[in-house]
């Protein structure tokens, strides 16, 4: 989804070591009702959204894009 510029609410567990920051490109919740309450923001923040939908695809860009595994492999197996 984020990779596609739709802003992500996630659990903090489900997110971990995936370069993400809360506010910046992905909303975090600890539970059901803060997961709810995070999602409720998107639906009456349009800024909030934009934002969210910007930072997302850079994040994705910069850590998950296909060029940027294949570096990874690429000096992988030339080490």
């Amino acid at each position: 989804a984020m990779y596609n510029g739709v802003p992500v609410v996630a659990y903090k567990v489900a997110i971990e070591g995936m370069h993400l920051q809360d506010g910046l490109d992905v909303l975090m919740a600890d539970n059901a009702t803060d997961f709810a309450t995070q999602v409720a923001r998107l639906f009456v923040d349009c800024n909030l959204w934009l934002h969210l939908s910007q930072g997302g695809l850079k994040t994705t860009r910069e850590h998950f894009a296909s060029e940027v595994a294949e570096r990874a492999l690429q000096g992988t197996f030339e080490a």
